[in-house]
C-alpha cells in the first residue's frame, strides 16, 4: 500500500504516548462494526438496509459497508490531519483550516466519488449526506458551499487523490459488482442509515475492543479486517448486544403465556392480531383494571413472532408511573426463560437512582457464558445509547426525542426502528405531546414498527388523528366503549366492541367540597375517622406543600436516612409526594407510597398520601377515599382508578367516595390566583367538568 494512504491518521492515544491508528484501519474496524450489528439483527431489518440502495441484501451489503466506512474519509485532508502531526508527505499549504468538520468533508468527498462510480447523483449526495451527520449534526448547504471552496481545509489535488484512493482499496476488499439504480432516499431511509453509522463508528471508535494497529498492519487489509471482525463479535458480546431473535417462534394462546383465562380485552387484542397481515397501530380503550399491560405484553410476543421485530419500549407519562412499569416488565420478561442474554434499560433523568435499575446494572457486567437472564448492560445507560437497548421502560420524552432537533436524534430514530413502542396513558397528554406523538407514529409506520397505545379514555377528535396517520377515516358509526381499534396503511379502520369485566365495576359516590385546603383536610379525617387509606391529589406543588403543613407536626417517617412524611401524635401516617423533590428524594417518597398504599401493604391505621398528579397515572394504589381538585374529566376518571382499585374482604368505609373540591356552590370557583388551575389546565375544560358533575350523585366506572 503506498505511504501516502498508510501515513494517514485516525486517531491518537489518549495517553499522549505517540501512538496513532491508520485511517484505512480505522474505516475497517466501523465497517466490521456495522457488518457485526447487522448479523445480529432480524432479517427484516437486513431487507430494509438493503431497500436503501434498491438492492437484494448480499448485492446492498458489498456498497453500504465500505459506504459506512467512508464516514471518516475526511479526516484525509491537511485542515484534519495538522490537528495533531501531518505525517504523510503530502503539502498541507500555507496555515491550514484545522477549525473544520472533518465529517462534512467526508459528505462532500463521498458523494463525488459515489457519482463516479455510476451511481444516481441524488443518491449519491443523499448517502454521503446521512454518511456526514454521524457526528450528530447535519451541514447546511451553506456550509458546504464554503467548505467546497476552502482549500486550506480540503488541499490540493493530491489530497484528493488519497481520498478516492481509499475508497478503492475499500471496493477492493468488500467487492461490489453492480452500482445501485434507485434515485433517492425517503427520508426513514436517510435516518437508517445515519444511525447505523453512528452506532457503528461508536463501537469501532473504542480502543478497549479495537486496539490501534500501526502502519506494518495496512499491507494486508483483508488479513486485518478477518480480524476486527472477531473483535466486532466480541465488543458486541461485551455491551450485551445479542442476536436479535424472538422471545416466542411458536405462537401461544394468551392463557399459556399468563396462566390465567384472558379478560374480554385480553381476548379482544389476541383475535386482532391473527388477522393482522402487516406492523399496525393498535389503540386500546378501556377502564382501569381491565388488564392492558399485560394485552400489550401479549401483544409484543405476537407482533414480534409475526413481523420479526427486534425488542419493546414502553412510554409512560411521568418517572413514577416509567419506574412501576419497569419492575412489571422485568417480571414479565424473567418469567419467560429465555436462553439468551435480554437486557433491559430504564430510560429516565431519574433512572440511577432506582434501586431496582441498579441491581440489573450490577449484573449487566456481562459475561458472555452465562445466558438466559434480564440485565441492564453499562453501555446503553448513556442518555444517546439508551434506545438502542432491545427492552427499555420509560419516559414518553424520550420516545419523543428522535424527531426532535436534538443532536443524533437518528441514532434514538434507528434504535425505535422495526420494534414494538407500547405508548401507555396517552389519555394524560397535553396538547403538544399528542401533537408530537402523532408525528412520531407516522415515522414509526414508516420504519417498520408496531405501536400500542393503550388510553382509559379518548375523546373523538384524538382518533380521527390517529387516524390520518394512516390517511384513513374513523367509521361513521363506531363501535361502543371500551373497544379495540385498528389502524393499519392501506386499509380500512377496524374496531371491535368488548365488555368490561362485570367484577371491575365500581359505584362511587361524588362529594363536592369546598376549594379552601382546610376544608379538604376536615373531609379527609371526617371520612376516615376509624382509619383507612386517604389521598389529597392535589393540582398544583404549593399546594399540596401547604396542605401537609396544615397537618400538626409530629415523629418524621424516616426511609433509608431520608424523612418522606411525618407520624401525628394519633398514629396518623401523612406522606408528601410530589415532583419538585430532588430526584433521590422523589424516588423514596415514591417507594414509601408504593410500599404503604400498594399490594400486599400493612393497612392498619389511618394514613394519607398528599401528593399532586405524580400518582395519578399507573402506579398499584388502593385507597379508601379520595379527595381530588377539580380537574379535566378524562383526569376526574383516572384519579377514580385508584379508589378501590384491588379487591378487599372489609375496608374501613361502607362505600367508595370521591370529593371534589371545587365542586360545591352553585359558582364554580376561581381557576386563576391564589389556585392556580388555570395554568395547569385549560379553564374551558375545567369549566366544562365542573358543569357537568355539579349535579351529579355518583359515577360508575367503568
Amino acid at each position: 500500500m503506498e505511504k501516502a494512504l498508510i501515513n494517514i491518521w485516525a486517531k491518537t492515544s489518549k495517553e499522549e504516548d505517540g501512538r496513532w491508528h491508520p485511517l484505512v484501519l480505522h474505516m475497517l474496524d466501523v465497517a466490521a462494526s456495522a457488518e457485526a450489528i447487522l448479523d445480529r439483527e432480524p432479517e427484516t431489518t437486513r431487507t430494509t438496509m438493503a431497500e436503501i440502495l434498491g438492492m437484494k441484501w448480499e448485492d446492498a451489503r458489498a456498497w453500504l459497508l465500505p459506504v459506512i466506512a467512508c464516514h471518516d474519509l475526511g479526516k484525509a485532508c491537511p485542515g484534519f490531519q495538522c490537528k495533531w502531526k501531518n505525517l504523510s508527505d503530502l503539502d498541507p499549504g500555507r496555515s491550514p483550516n484545522t477549525e473544520i468538520n472533518h465529517a462534512f468533508v467526508s459528505q462532500l468527498a463521498l458523494a463525488e466519488i459515489l457519482q463516479k462510480k455510476s451511481w444516481p447523483e441524488e443518491l449519491a449526495d443523499l448517502v454521503a449526506d446521512a454518511i456526514g451527520c454521524h457526528h450528530g449534526e447535519r451541514a447546511s448547504p451553506i456550509t458546504l458551499d464554503r467548505l467546497l471552496g476552502d482549500r486550506r481545509a480540503l488541499g490540493k489535488a493530491e489530497w484528493a487523490e488519497v481520498r478516492c484512493s481509499l475508497v478503492e482499496a475499500l471496493l477492493k476488499i468488500f467487492s461490489p459488482t453492480i452500482p445501485p439504480t434507485k434515485q433517492t432516499l425517503t427520508g426513514p431511509e436517510f435516518m437508517l442509515l445515519s444511525g447505523l453509522t453512528s452506532f457503528a463508528d461508536w463501537i469501532g471508535s473504542n480502543e478497549d475492543w479495537f486496539p490501534f494497529g500501526n502502519p506494518g498492519d495496512c499491507e494486508d487489509l483483508h488479513s486485518w479486517l478477518q480480524t476486527r471482525r472477531v473483535y466486532a463479535k466480541k465488543a458486541l458480546d461485551s455491551l450485551g448486544w445479542e442476536t436479535r431473535v424472538p422471545l416466542t417462534i411458536k405462537s401461544k394462546s394468551f392463557k399459556e403465556i399468563f396462566g390465567f383465562t384472558p379478560r374480554p380485552l385480553q381476548q379482544a387484542v389476541a383475535d386482532a392480531l391473527a388477522d393482522l397481515k402487516n406492523p399496525a397501530i393498535l389503540l386500546l380503550e378501556a377502564p382501569m383494571g381491565e388488564g392492558k399491560t399485560e394485552a400489550a405484553f401479549f401483544a409484543h410476543l405476537e407482533l414480534q413472532r409475526r413481523f420479526d421485530h427486534r425488542g419493546l419500549y414502553i412510554a409512560l407519562p411521568t418517572k413514577a408511573t416509567g419506574n412501576a412499569m419497569f419492575k412489571r416488565t422485568l417480571n414479565f420478561l424473567q418469567s419467560w426463560g429465555t436462553n439468551r442474554r435480554l437486557d433491559l434499560q430504564l430510560i429516565h433523568g431519574g433512572a440511577l437512582l432506582n434501586d431496582t435499575f441498579q441491581s440489573l446494572k450490577v449484573s449487566g457486567i456481562h459475561d458472555p457464558t452465562v445466558g438466559g437472564d434480564v440485565r441492564a448492560g453499562e453501555w446503553f445507560t448513556n442518555k444517546k445509547r439508551a434506545l438502542l437497548s432491545e427492552y427499555g421502560v420509560g419516559t414518553v420524552d424520550q420516545a419523543l426525542l428522535p424527531i426532535l432537533p436534538v443532536r443524533h436524534h437518528f441514532v434514538r430514530l434507528w434504535g425505535l426502528a422495526n420494534r414494538v413502542v407500547v405508548f401507555d396513558e396517552i389519555h394524560a397528554y397535553d396538547a403538544y405531546t399528542g401533537t408530537l406523538l402523532v408525528h412520531l407514529l407516522r415515522w414509526l409506520l414508516a420504519l417498520g414498527s408496531s405501536v400500542v397505545l393503550l388510553s382509559a379514555t379518548l375523546p373523538p377528535s384524538i382518533r380521527r388523528k390517529l387516524a390520518g396517520v394512516v390517511r384513513a377515516d374513523l367509521p361513521e358509526q363506531e363501535q361502543p366503549y371500551p373497544r379495540l381499534s385498528i389502524f393499519c396503511p392501506e386499509r380500512q379502520i377496524e374496531q371491535t366492541h368488548f365488555e368490561a369485566a362485570p367484577q371491575r365495576r365500581l359505584t362511587l359516590r361524588l362529594q363536592g367540597i369546598s376549594s379552601d385546603l382546610p376544608s379538604m383536610r376536615s373531609a379527609l379525617e371526617e371520612h376516615l375517622p376509624h382509619g383507612g387509606m386517604g389521598l389529597a391529589l392535589v393540582n398544583t406543588v404549593q399546594r399540596a406543600q401547604d396542605l401537609y403543613r396544615l397537618f400538626p407536626e409530629g415523629n418524621p417517617l424516616m426511609r433509608e436516612g431520608q424523612r418522606v412524611g411525618k407520624r401525628l401524635f394519633d398514629g396518623t401516617e401523612v406522606i408528601l409526594f410530589h415532583a419538585r423533590f430532588p430526584a433521590d428524594r422523589r424516588q423514596k417518597r415514591e417507594d414509601q407510597a408504593l410500599e404503604t398504599f400498594g399490594e400486599g401493604a400493612n393497612r392498619t391505621g389511618r394514613k394519607i398520601l398528599i401528593a399532586t398528579q405524580v400518582a395519578e397515572q399507573s402506579l398499584d394504589l388502593d385507597f379508601d377515599l379520595i379527595a381530588s381538585d377539580l380537574a379535566p374529566i378524562d383526569l376526574v376518571l383516572q384519579r377514580a382508578g385508584r379508589l378501590w382499585r384491588h379487591t378487599r374482604t372489609s375496608r374501613p368505609v361502607s362505600k367508595p367516595v370521591l370529593l371534589i373540591a371545587g365542586l360545591d356552590g352553585t359558582e364554580p370557583p376561581s381557576f386563576g390566583k391564589p389556585l392556580w388551575w388555570g395554568a395547569v389546565y385549560r379553564e374551558d375544560i375545567l369549566l366544562r367538568t365542573w358543569s357537568l358533575l355539579r349535579t351529579k350523585q355518583q359515577m360508575t366506572l367503568p
